[in-house]
């Protein structure tokens, strides 16, 4: 039997999952939303919920679940050449567990920030033209060989602001390293990586 997941649906499951942590602990607690895209090819759109809560005076952990677009080059060898695919994109919902290191500076904050990212595949697609159209085929991950579960370090700094009642808005570019070989096949490795940009804003709780 196979189980069709979206990615609205797998982002509402993942929300008690970021109120409970910030419930649950101590200190100046935040959440909000944020958002970005891909500073290299293989990352695309991303979107999402952030939480965080201070543990030090200079460190805070921050969670986040988030749908992304990550695309892979490697992954068009395992597809019909007949048809002239020119790009596959695997549909992630992620979390990740970060620790961010502060440094106030007023006006702003600067802040780095590095922890794991584990990812689960909701749907692969790509994307051949047509007389003169685009044309989207569906991919089944069983069918090619392809893992649906991915797992990474996350990496980046980024600068931050507090506006009216406390709120804040931030804005950081981050890398990350995948660290698992998606491709079940021995005769080659697809591994995810990119660099993207983040933005967002945290109201206090």
């Amino acid at each position: 039997m196979t189980v069709r997941v979206s990615p609205a649906r797998c982002l509402y499951l993942l929300l008690p999952v970021l109120i409970g942590c910030v419930s649950n602990s101590f200190g100046q607690n935040y959440l909000g939303l944020s958002g970005g895209g891909g500073f290299s090819p293989t990352v695309g759109f991303r979107a999402g919920v952030v939480a965080e809560w201070r543990h030090k005076p200079n460190m805070v952990f921050l969670t986040e679940a988030t749908y992304l677009q990550r695309t892979s080059p490697e992954i068009l060898r395992k597809l019909d050449r007949n048809r002239g695919y020119h790009l596959a994109t695997i549909d992630y919902i992620s979390l990740n567990f970060l620790i961010k290191m502060q440094l106030d500076l007023e006006p702003i904050g600067l802040y780095a920030v590095a922890g794991p990212d584990i990812s689960f595949g909701a749907r692969a697609y790509a994307r051949y033209s047509s007389d003169g159209n685009i044309v989207i085929d569906r991919l089944m991950f069983d069918e090619l060989a392809l893992r649906r579960w991915d797992a990474g370090v996350c990496i980046g700094g980024g600068i931050e602001k507090e506006i009216r009642k406390r709120r804040r808005i931030f804005f950081d570019v981050r890398y990350y390293l995948g660290i698992i070989d998606i491709d079940k096949d021995t005769t080659g490795d697809i591994f995810n990586e990119g660099t993207f940009f983040n933005l967002g804003f945290l109201i206090p709780l």
